[in-house]
């Protein structure tokens, strides 16, 4: 069952998803070190970006895109959804990061990805899920029924691509970065003789 315009739109683009996941597959584990994760989920998001045009990249605190006139967040994890529960492993909806928080809407709509085999993607709306936050600590966690969300690409349709490489993206972050300081270290020195 279709249940709101961003469901539609994904589920319109089977392609799209199909690109989308086989690029989770491509980052495979590369980027889960804690010094790594927020990258990988910048290249998630981003390639949403590039696959679903509509969905509109704004990385804004409590929401990662705009899709018309609705705010999405996106959270990925390799084991987000859990077959014997029914529902999805622990999520972090937000994290105050030792800020003061107050609790309101932070998006209209979230999109679930299952970054590992078999891959997945899921829709669910604020409203339907918010009864299922947790707050501990700094952080706001649900784990949300299966019945609550819409699936575009279900785990049982065991999407996988065990023939595709997996690239070391942790390693091409270190090189890009080392070039990055490398370049500015050469720009100090020519600022350094030209004094």
């Amino acid at each position: 069952m279709i249940t709101n315009l961003l469901s539609a739109y994904l589920s319109n683009s089977p392609n799209s998803c199909h690109e989308l996941l086989r690029q989770c597959h491509h980052i495979g584990a590369s980027l889960n070190d804690s010094g790594h994760r927020f990258m990988k989920a910048k290249l998630i998001d981003k390639k949403y970006s590039k696959v679903f045009p509509y969905l509109k990249y704004v990385d804004a605190i409590g929401y990662d895109w705009e899709f018309c006139r609705y705010r999405v967040s996106g959270k990925s994890q390799q084991k987000m959804f859990q077959k014997r529960a029914n529902k999805t492993n622990g999520v972090t909806i937000a994290n105050k990061l030792g800020k003061t928080y107050v609790m309101k809407k932070m998006f209209d709509y979230i999109i679930l990805t299952q970054t590992s085999a078999p891959y997945a993607i899921a829709v669910a709306s604020y409203e339907d899920i918010c009864e299922y936050f947790e707050h501990s600590g700094d952080k706001i966690t649900a784990s949300i029924p299966h019945d609550k969300l819409h699936f575009i690409v279900h785990p049982s349709d065991g999407i996988d691509f065990p023939d595709e490489l997996t690239y070391d993206y942790g390693r091409l972050m270190d090189i890009i970065l080392d070039r990055m300081l490398e370049r500015n270290l050469m720009q100090e020195d020519r600022f350094v003789v030209s004094c």
